[in-house]
């Protein structure tokens, strides 16, 4: 009597296993199909939707140099470190029209902002001054979609957002113990892009943004080095997140 050997199942091709997992999701999807037009009916009734958002992003530091680093040997160079953070916030959507929504996210971020410092001694590794930030973002955004396609969309977001430094500390009273002091506040516009599956019961949107600071994230320190070297410091993020709606 022949046996079966159970454990040749688990030697399938990665292709077929992903072939399998695409199947399945476009499976799911289009058992539900025009799921978007109940979603739009539901939402043009009620006029208002929430979601939950996940995402990450890399945060980098637009670096302005200042006279004084023009006028010294010691510091070579000083650059911002690509930084990944974790977001977690709420989604509240106003729906004024099917093809546009305003949005607001309010989100908690945690994450590192740090710059590294490159000096005239021969060791290859710079020196990094690290800074452990965790933020809350209030952002407020207008999104453009496009027409439909069974239950699927593209779209487009732009707007800005208001960060609040929740790791922000009073001066000590040593200023030059002081690296570097980041400011408690920040102003951001962003831009992106993205796309919406439609599931009977919720809707997967997953969304690229790109954002640029506008407020010098530097705080006056004199009498560091460290702080002493720069005019400016201007937050860059690359965000890729997650929205269930």
């Amino acid at each position: 009597m022949q046996t079966t050997n159970f454990r040749n199942l688990y030697h399938l091709p990665s292709k077929k296993i992903s072939f399998l997992l695409l199947f399945f999701i476009v499976s799911l999807s289009s058992s539900g199909q025009y799921n978007i037009q109940q979603h739009d009916d539901k939402n043009n009734a009620r006029k208002y939707s929430y979601g939950i958002h996940l995402g990450f992003n890399q945060h980098n530091f637009q670096v302005e140099h200042s006279q004084e680093f023009l006028n010294q040997q010691e510091i070579l160079g000083i650059e911002g470190v690509n930084n990944a953070a974790i977001e977690v916030g709420l989604i509240g959507i106003l729906h004024p029209k099917e093809w546009l929504e305003l949005r607001t996210v309010p989100a908690i971020v945690f994450g590192n902002r740090d710059l590294a410092y490159y000096d005239t001694t021969e060791e290859e590794s710079p020196f990094v001054v690290t800074n452990e930030t965790t933020s809350f973002d209030i952002p407020l955004y207008v999104k453009y979609k496009s027409k439909p396609y069974q239950d699927f969309r593209m779209f487009v977001i732009a707007g800005g957002k208001y960060r609040a430094n929740l790791s922000y500390k009073e001066a000590s009273n040593n200023p030059a113990e002081e690296l570097l002091r980041l400011s408690k506040k920040d102003a951001l516009a962003e831009l992106g892009f993205g796309a919406e599956f439609h599931f009977p019961l919720f809707t997967l949107a997953p969304e690229l943004k790109v954002s640029q600071g506008f407020l010098n994230q530097r705080e006056q320190n004199d009498a560091n080095a460290y702080s002493r070297n720069l005019s400016g410091l201007y937050s860059r993020l690359y965000s890729l997140s997650i929205n269930i709606e």
